[in-house]
């Protein structure tokens, strides 16, 4: 077991924790966490407590080897992907880790899937996949792949494999050029997807209009905040838009909404447990709870407990 302490003083708020940068060069590894303690130092002035980490299970099928992202939806499925080098193609699993459908995306490429989430249109259910990894910071252009999500059984004996055509396509470029980025979330307050960027010192959050669910797109993403933390491998935004959730190597920020924007003066800290190349995060339904993975086979699934400072929206 792990944990994080917090102390609190007038302006600064300290955290002690034992490094966890699984996957990262060893040394970097003393950079970043003095890094990831200056940033929630200047941004979060509060105690946050707590509990302890979550219990872990393990996703249940030899072809996920790279687990990349993950989102939760409202039948009660847990969706993910492969990393680069993979088919375009998704994972079900139902919360105890059972395969359930892996689903081939027809119409996409599979070029670095890095993110993915699901969202609600009109009374239907969507994913979204974020086709936007770029270590070198080289893509002229990236994808976002948006499906239908199917309905599934959660009783059966097999899975299923099925084929889904791509809904839409969202070719973005960025106003200052390529960025590396692997953290894809929707935002149901805005109706806009959430890019933000992996970079040593600050993230920046990247909007796109999602109001277009059929069709190809070239758009350029708008520059919105900047954050102060480091090396964001995720995101998801809970279900009533409230509040957001970056996922780093060691640990997770939150941030609460604050009208048009994310409120990075009293984010909160969730430790998250010891991953090996852990990239990946999402709320589940209730809001209150973290599902992460791993890229790493057998593939652990993780749920871990969020103590939410906003409350939550039905």
């Amino acid at each position: 077991m792990y944990s994080t302490i917090y102390a609190k003083t007038t302006h600064w708020g300290f955290v002690l924790h034992k490094p966890n940068y699984e996957g990262v060069h060893g040394a970097l590894i003393p950079q970043l966490k003095t890094l990831l303690v200056l940033a929630v130092s200047l941004q979060v002035g509060g105690v946050v407590a707590v509990e302890p980490l979550g219990q872990v299970r393990f996703l249940n099928c030899d072809e996920l080897t790279e687990s990349s992202g993950v989102c939760f939806s409202q039948q009660r499925i847990l969706w993910t992907h492969n990393d680069s080098g993979d088919q375009p193609r998704l994972f079900a699993f139902d919360p105890r880790g059972k395969l359930l459908a892996i689903v081939e995306v027809s119409g996409a490429k599979a070029v670095d899937w890095e993110d993915i989430c699901y969202f609600q249109r009109d009374g239907t259910s969507y994913l979204a996949v974020g086709d936007v990894g770029d270590n070198q910071s080289t893509r002229d252009q990236v994808q976002i792949y948006l499906v239908k999500e199917p309905e599934l059984d959660a009783q059966v004996t097999e899975p299923r494999r099925l084929q889904l055509p791509v809904e839409a396509v969202y070719s973005i470029n960025y106003p200052s050029g390529p960025v590396n980025c692997e953290a894809l979330a929707y935002d149901p307050v805005s109706q806009e997807f959430l890019l933000a960027t992996k970079e040593l010192l600050r993230s920046r959050f990247f909007r796109i209009d999602a109001r277009r669910i059929q069709g190809n797109y070239k758009v350029t993403a708008d520059l919105g905040q900047s954050v102060l933390f480091p090396l964001v491998t995720a995101a998801d935004i809970r279900h009533d838009g409230q509040q957001l959730i970056l996922c780093g190597y060691s640990s997770a920020w939150g941030l609460n909404r604050d009208g048009n924007r994310w409120d990075n003066s009293n984010g909160f800290v969730v430790e998250l447990p010891r991953r090996r190349l852990g990239e990946s995060i999402c709320y589940h339904s209730s809001g209150n709870r973290l599902y992460l993975t791993s890229e790493f086979s057998p593939t652990p699934l993780f749920d871990v407990p969020v103590i939410a400072s906003a409350a939550i929206s039905p």
